[in-house]
């Protein structure tokens, strides 16, 4: 291979700017000994070669930017493109959800944005506030915003309606119709002290909380013997005023003992189980009698709520026993909605809050009975502990939960009847006085009524 010939590369390096070579007009190739000089030297131009061509870059970079007219120019262009693509996405926003708030958002968006613009020119062209935006920076930014934007819009045109419904344009959920609120520990409980009036279609019931929010009366402390019914909304009544319940049936008949309700609509066992411990050393019951419902029980105890109108807390059965989830309760769409009507108005941010309860209050894998089982005995093993008594009642017939409470020695009884309200799956008033009937008789059987009345 030959030897470069000092003259050849002089000539090419004369060929970048400010580049100085040694002259040499010898036409001889190098020598072998004198290669590692000369290779030096060749590195040595070509570095500053370099170095005059990214110099003579940033000077030209530099007199353009400091080209006002140009400035000006470009900052015209960017924020016209600014505001014809915020005026689109605006639009598309008010076509996704056409009504007067969404158009008075949308406004005040564009108003703020095009503020925002003027004050940046006027900004830039007196020299306040002048500082550099990294592109890449801006560029996130950007992209950042589109794609909040038109996550907005796609949910809005393609979300079904029963996944993020309109509070403002329904008619206020059955659970506030009742008189409920949000609760951390239970997931929803009656308001304390609550009264009022309740067209059901059928009639009027009126609806009345003691303190401690249950639809009741006042706990009352003396010697007289208690007993405490846990259930759901048969126990709470239903269509049924409160006098027409089987526990004031009960109570009328026996006015030695103090019988109270602890029915809450929508509770499954868990709840119960959760709000007995809560008030048990309040009340002090000498007998504690469990609904419990063949209908819906089993499906709420694997249950969170879903997170539209509530979540709720929910046990799960393991090697180590019972393991409550989802507690303290969050939020679920329809409380947040009413508490924070201007913050819930973006789909986005309802959507972050659902997640957000979803990973606090996850939903529960599997939907099986052995959670419910694992309850009922946590639940009697409670009462036992309290030394109190435990009994069940039963909606309708169940014959693997009866083989259960056989095994557990757990007594029990059946409430089924077909006195029901019309269109509906709840006892009639004629069936609460069935049930009142039933249950008096088996506790009777169990002498429950004279034995503890007695002591």
């Amino acid at each position: 291979m030959g030897l470069p010939h000092f003259t050849t590369l002089r000539k090419y390096l004369r060929t970048l700017e400010g580049v100085s070579v040694p002259e040499c007009d010898s036409p001889m190739p190098l020598l072998p000994k004198d290669c590692d000089v000369r290779r030096q030297e060749c590195r040595r131009y070509a570095r500053a070669a370099l170095a005059r061509k990214r110099q003579f870059g940033i000077d030209c970079e530099a007199t353009m930017e400091n080209d006002p007219q140009r400035e000006q120019v470009r900052q015209g262009r960017f924020a016209r493109g600014i505001i014809l693509l915020g005026c689109g996405l605006a639009g598309a926003v008010v076509c996704a959800s056409p009504d007067i708030w969404t158009v008075f958002y949308v406004s005040a968006g564009l108003l703020l944005l095009s503020l925002s613009i003027v004050l940046q020119r006027i900004a830039s062209r007196n020299g306040w506030l002048a500082f550099r935006v990294d592109p890449r920076v801006a560029l996130l930014m950007v992209t950042v915003s589109l794609s909040i934007v038109s996550s907005e819009i796609s949910l809005r045109l393609f979300l079904p309606e029963a996944l993020l419904p309109d509070w403002k344009g329904k008619e206020r959920a059955v659970s506030e119709t009742l008189g409920f609120q949000h609760d951390r520990e239970l997931g929803w409980l009656p308001v304390p002290h609550d009264q009022k009036t309740l067209n059901t279609g059928l009639g009027t019931i009126r609806i009345s909380n003691n303190s401690d929010g249950l639809r009741d009366v006042e706990p009352i402390r003396e010697g007289r013997p208690k007993i405490v019914f846990l259930g759901d909304s048969f126990v709470w009544g239903v269509g049924v005023d409160a006098g027409e319940r089987f526990t004031d049936k009960l109570r009328a008949k026996h006015g030695d003992w103090g019988v109270y309700n602890f029915g809450v609509v929508g509770y499954g066992t868990d709840q119960e189980y959760l709000l007995l411990k809560s008030r048990f050393e309040k009340y002090q019951p000498q007998v504690v009698f469990l609904v419990f419902c063949t209908e819906n029980d089993f499906m709420d105890n694997c249950s969170n709520g879903g997170g539209i109108l509530a979540f709720k807390p929910y046990f799960t059965a393991g090697s180590q026993g019972l393991r409550l989830h989802g507690s303290p309760v969050p939020l679920p769409d329809y409380v947040f909605c009413r508490r924070y009507p201007l913050l819930s108005k973006p789909y986005l941010v309802r959507m972050g809050m659902r997640a957000w309860g979803n990973v606090c209050c996850p939903p529960c894998r599997a939907i099986d009975r052995k959670p419910t089982f694992e309850i009922l005995k946590a639940l009697r093993k409670f009462v036992l502990e309290q030394g109190a008594k435990f009994y069940v009642g039963l909606t309708e017939p169940d014959l693997e939960l009866e083989r259960f409470l056989e095994s557990s020695e757990v007594s029990y009884v059946e409430l089924c009847t077909e006195l029901r309200i019309e269109g509906d799956f709840h006892w009639s008033p004629e069936g609460h006085s069935v049930v009142a009937d039933k249950i008096d008789s088996f506790l009777n059987r169990q002498s429950v009524w004279g034995s503890v009345s007695s002591k």
